[in-house]
């Protein structure tokens, strides 16, 4: 289940306060609240985590999971396949819903305005999917300095209304390794992968599969 964290900051990842579940949104929520800049872990079992609660915010109340402090997802079996992160049911590959169900993007790491904010994320041993909107970032938006890297990560089945179908890197850098960006689409560049639309970031791709994504601006 997608559901928020009942007091976040309290150091609980707890869903109620009289004895909920952690769930993904949660822990992430928790992670947030403490904005120490040291960086949190979460470990992520094996499952299908579908993102449900609909709306837009910078909290990960609502929406996509919003990463605001330095953080690292890993997922806990080594298989990226086990840990699947999605915001819908079906990706823009499936016409039959006209371009995916995704109710947002996956992960996003907003700037709030500020260029110079630096937050680095890790993500490992997950699979990235199904996310869609209408801004640059189908999968994963990346807006501030510091390091986004992907290890043994699958992006895939992603749309993006303007730039990156399956991650799009405005300012930092990002580093991919082990992983697959494969069959996301955008509306404008960058069918897979779009970065520095202003600024100088750099990508380092290494032992990894770019293949299938649709750029309709390229």
């Amino acid at each position: 289940a997608d559901m928020t964290d009942a007091n976040p900051g309290d150091g609980v990842c707890d869903t109620s306060a009289s004895g909920g579940v952690c769930t993904l949104r949660a822990a992430i929520q928790e992670a947030n609240a403490f904005n120490d800049g040291g960086g949190d872990v979460i470990n992520v079992p094996a499952g299908t985590y579908t993102l449900t609660i609909a709306g837009s915010d910078d909290t990960a109340a609502a929406g996509d999971l919003d990463i605001t402090d330095a953080l690292t997802i890993n997922g806990t079996t080594g298989n990226r396949a086990d840990v699947i992160i999605q915001a819908g049911t079906l990706g823009p590959n499936d016409d039959s819903v006209g371009g995916g169900n995704g109710i947002d993007r996956v992960f996003d790491v907003p700037d709030f305005g500020d260029a110079m904010r630096t937050v680095s994320v890790n993500i490992s041993d997950v699979t990235v999917q199904h996310g869609k909107t209408t801004g640059n970032g189908g999968g994963i938006n990346y807006d501030t300095l510091g390091l986004l890297t992907l290890n043994r990560v699958t992006v895939t089945d992603n749309s993006s209304g303007l730039f990156g179908g399956g991650v799009f890197v405005r300012r930092g850098n990002m580093n991919i390794d082990l992983s697959e960006i494969s069959n996301n689409r955008s509306a404008s560049d960058g069918g897979g992968i779009d970065s520095a639309l202003s600024g100088a970031s750099v990508v380092n791709i290494s032992n990894s599969s770019i293949s299938g994504n649709v750029a309709q601006g390229d």
